[in-house]
């Protein structure tokens, strides 16, 4: 009798092989696919790390740049060229007609001042324009240039600082008390790496007089011309 057994059971085996196989590609499929999907996964993770740190650098750069701007737009920067918008009054321009004008060839700058006023220029670096009379009536403008601006104000009272323009260029104005009634106003400015100053004294006389005084030196100051 012929035995049919040995066959069969060699294919059951063969059957068993070719399922655990097929199992064992299934599940190295599925490891392999999860392996690179975590990998994928971690990569995109990493990318939008990454993304967000640049999009915060850039936004504190914007912040720090706002900073920076904001900062400079709020204080002038001496001898920068600053906008001329700004335009003599009809009366200012019919006093102004009126007035002198003293030039410096060496230091390249004209300034007007009233014709009453005598001028003091035997030192050319710290020019004198000065009104004598009464306490409450006299007055000065001193011009400092070069070496002569190498002064100090340790002695001063500051009672406030502003910003102007000095022919188009960016100047601070300090308001000083001296003494008990004398009063100085210091306007600085730069023009082609000449440092200037301009140094206006009275005394004072009460808040009208010192409103007028201070009026005053202002107009004096817009008639300045560098060439």
């Amino acid at each position: 009798m012929e035995n049919f057994e040995e066959p069969t059971k060699s294919k059951k085996v063969m059957k068993i092989v070719f399922f655990v196989l097929l199992v064992l590609l299934v599940l190295g499929s599925g490891a392999s696919a999860y392996y690179y999907f975590d990998k994928s996964k971690k990569a995109k993770s990493e990318m939008e790390s990454a993304k967000e740190a640049a999009d915060s650098a850039k936004n504190e750069l914007d912040s720090i740049e706002k900073s920076i701007a904001e900062k400079s737009a709020s204080t002038a920067d001496v001898g920068e060229t600053g906008d001329c918008a700004e335009e003599l009054s009809d009366a200012d321009v019919a006093t102004i007609a009126e007035w002198d004008t003293y030039t410096s060839s060496d230091y390249d700058y004209t300034i007007k001042h009233p014709t009453e006023w005598t001028v003091n220029s035997s030192n050319t670096n710290n020019v004198t324009i000065s009104i004598a009379g009464d306490e409450e009536d006299s007055a000065s403008m001193q011009i400092r240039t070069g070496t002569a601006t190498e002064i100090g104000f340790a002695e001063y009272t500051l009672n406030s600082e502003d910003t102007t323009l000095v022919n188009c260029l960016d100047a601070i104005v300090n308001h000083y008390s001296v003494s008990a009634n004398g009063r100085v106003i210091v306007t600085n400015t730069i023009d082609s790496g000449k440092n200037f100053l301009f140094m206006f004294s009275y005394e004072y006389g009460g808040a009208s007089q010192d409103a007028e005084m201070i009026e005053l030196n202002d107009l004096i100051i817009k008639t300045v011309v560098f060439d």
